[in-house]
């Protein structure tokens, strides 16, 4: 009986440290469940950061794009309606227009003319 008493007492140790990494592999595997989840997670905030990154980059490209067009475009083409400036049409010139010849200053006594004109005048004195 002696034999059988040890017996099962080295098979209660064996089967408690079974149960013990039995345990601590279960904890270990809902750790791990647990820290995948979480990068799952931080993952799908990387992927929606990128895609809004990806959409301002487009709009950059598009509007980079755009401006190099416009710069590349030939003033004549940027003329829409076809319509000739004003110095262009035919039969009329800068030199058609007349300008009226300007109006001398008034001097009044607080004009600055008027204490010009006393200044340089000193010599009638």
């Amino acid at each position: 009986m002696n034999a059988l008493y040890r017996l099962q007492v080295v098979q209660g140790n064996a089967i408690a440290q079974l149960a013990g990494l039995a345990q601590a592999n279960h904890e270990m595997v809902n750790t791990k469940d647990e820290f995948i989840v979480d990068l799952h997670a931080q993952l799908d905030q990387l992927e929606e950061q990128v895609g809004a990154l990806t959409l301002e980059l487009n709009n950059a490209h598009e509007q980079l794009h755009f401006q190099q067009a416009q710069q590349d475009v030939p003033p004549d083409v940027m003329d829409v309606d076809g319509e000739d400036e004003p110095e262009e049409i035919q039969g009329v010139s800068d030199l058609d227009f007349e300008v009226a010849a300007p109006s001398p200053a008034q001097v009044g006594a607080h004009s600055p003319v008027a204490s010009e004109a006393s200044v340089n005048n000193l010599d009638d004195f």
